[in-house]
Parts: C-alpha cells; sequence; structure tokens
C-alpha cells in the first residue's frame, strides 16, 4: 500500500529519473519554493531571485546535471528557453519551440543525469528533444511522433530505466498512453477522468518508476506501478494545487498541497502530516513533477 494556478496558470514538469525535483540545494529532499508574479522573483530557502517573466512558463530542472535543480523558464512569446546553470551561474538562452502551439516538456530522454530541452507539439503530437548530452544542439535534435492533436503530455520514467518515456493522456477516451523506452511497448491506462482532474504522474511507491496518478477534488488516485491496483488518498481540498514531491528524502513522492501560502504534506517516509508556511494568495508554487488540468 501507498503510505498513507489560481492567479497565474502554470505547466510544472518532471525532470530527471534520478534528480530530486525542486532540490536546489542537493540534500536530496524537494525545497519549499514559489515564483511571485508581481515581481517575478524566485523563493525558496531564505533565498530570492528575480527571473522571468510573468506570463513565463516555470520550466525548474537540472540541466547541467549537478544533483541541484536550475531555474528556468521558457517564454511563450518568443519559444526562448532562459536557464540558470546551479553549478556555474552561467545563463543559458536557447530558441526552442514556438510560442502559439508548442508545450515545453524537460525531461531526462537520454539517461545521461541532466535535463533536456524539449517541446510537445499537440497538433501534430510530436516531440522535439535537445539532448543534453549533445549540448542542446539543435542540429542534433531528436524527434518523434508519438501522439495526437488534443493530447495531454505526461511524460516519465514508468518502466525504470532512469530514461524519460513518451507518454500522453487523451482526454477524449480518459486514456493514458505510454511508450516505454526500454521494450518500446506501449501501455495503456484507462485512467481519470477529462476536465475534472489534474495529472500527477510521479513515483508514489519508491520503486523507481512513475505511477500514473491524478488529483481529483481532495482525493488521490494513484496506480501502484508494483501491484497495479488503485489506491486512493484523500489529502486536500477542491481548490488546493498539488505539489508532490519527495520532502523527506526517501526515494517516494510525498502527497502535498499549496493553498494561498500554506503548504501541507503527508510525508512517506514516518508516515506523518507537516506543513509549512512559504508565499502568499497569488503566489506560484515551484515544483517539477508533472501537475497538469486534464
Amino acid at each position: 500500500m501507498l503510505q498513507t494556478l489560481r492567479a497565474l496558470t502554470v505547466i510544472l514538469l518532471i525532470t530527471t529519473a534520478t534528480a530530486v525535483a525542486a532540490d536546489f540545494d542537493r540534500d536530496g529532499k524537494a525545497d519549499f519554493a514559489v515564483f511571485e508574479p508581481s515581481t517575478t522573483t524566485w523563493l525558496s530557502g531564505g533565498n530570492a531571485l528575480k527571473w522571468g517573466q510573468t506570463s513565463d512558463v516555470l520550466v525548474p530542472a537540472d540541466y547541467d546535471g549537478d544533483g541541484k535543480t536550475d531555474i528556468a523558464v521558457w517564454r511563450p512569446s518568443n519559444g526562448v528557453w532562459y536557464i540558470q546553470q546551479s553549478g556555474d551561474k552561467q545563463v543559458l538562452v536557447i530558441k526552442w519551440g514556438t510560442s502559439t502551439t508548442d508545450i515545453p516538456v524537460p525531461a531526462d530522454f537520454d539517461g545521461d543525469g541532466a535535463t533536456d530541452v524539449a517541446v510537445f507539439r499537440p497538433a501534430a503530437g510530436e516531440w522535439m528533444i535537445l539532448p543534453s548530452s549533445k549540448d542542446f544542439n539543435p542540429s542534433k535534435a531528436i524527434t518523434s511522433i508519438w501522439g495526437k492533436s488534443g493530447d495531454i503530455p505526461v511524460q516519465g520514467d514508468y518502466d525504470g530505466d532512469r530514461r524519460a518515456d513518451f507518454g500522453v493522456f487523451r482526454p477524449a477516451e480518459n486514456r493514458w498512453l505510454i511508450n516505454e523506452s526500454k521494450s518500446g511497448k506501449t501501455t495503456v491506462h484507462a485512467f481519470g477522468l477529462a476536465g475534472l482532474d489534474k495529472l500527477v504522474p510521479a513515483d508514489y511507491t519508491g520503486d523507481g518508476k512513475t505511477d500514473v496518478a491524478v488529483y481529483r477534488t481532495g482525493v488521490w488516485y494513484v496506480i501502484n506501478s508494483e501491484t497495479g491496483e488503485t489506491e486512493p488518498f484523500h489529502f486536500g481540498f477542491s481548490d488546493d494545487v498539488p505539489v508532490p514531491a519527495d520532502y523527506d528524502g526517501d526515494g517516494s513522492t510525498d502527497f502535498a498541497v499549496y493553498r494561498s501560502g500554506t503548504w501541507y504534506l503527508y510525508e512517506s517516509s514516518s508516515p506523518r502530516l507537516r506543513s509549512f508556511k512559504l508565499g502568499e494568495a497569488d503566489d506560484v508554487p515551484v515544483m517539477t513533477g508533472v501537475v497538469r488540468q486534464s
């Protein structure tokens, strides 16, 4: 068993299979962090940094492979990624994606331990990847068709090979379709309710595999990757923002929600309930697990 945005709509995305999501200090635990749209300031652990614009999409991830999450945004107005590498504080400026149609989907698709710059083009179901192992060189881009118009990307390491798999949620069918990178086979899960659920796939069991999961009006529904069973867990309210991550550093994603500046989490290691105050009502929680409206 599993142990038991408001003012600004953002897409929060999964990072590498090995790095802990939103770990800005490399202690193996997810950090509490928020983005203030009014000041374009990132706040975490007593640190503050102005980065990005109010209309940017937040895409923090470990792009330089040093085990720390890098502050990063993707700007829809010009299709440019602005990444501050934590290792050397150098700024990467990478134009990749089309502002009017693409969705940024950074993840470690090549398995080198660093996040790749990537976008999903919904109209064509096309994934377009700049591998970190190729220095994000556009001439060495990888493209693949997986999905179709109307699909929502839900990339993650579903097969446990330490590489992100192509995955989509198809609202018209309420189905998840996963292309496993290890075997090349397709797995399909009829799971979730389009228009009602938030898609929150993550490794809740700690087995190194992403679990198919949704958050619905205060209830988490997870397909346990170890047993194949669905395990609901009541935690949160209908208007909370789900912010799943490994806050206690035990290797399993914890159930967590953000509510007007207060974080509430259920730690899987103890287990225990915990709350933490950081942010205001209009702030956006900075997380790197997939959180998308279905």
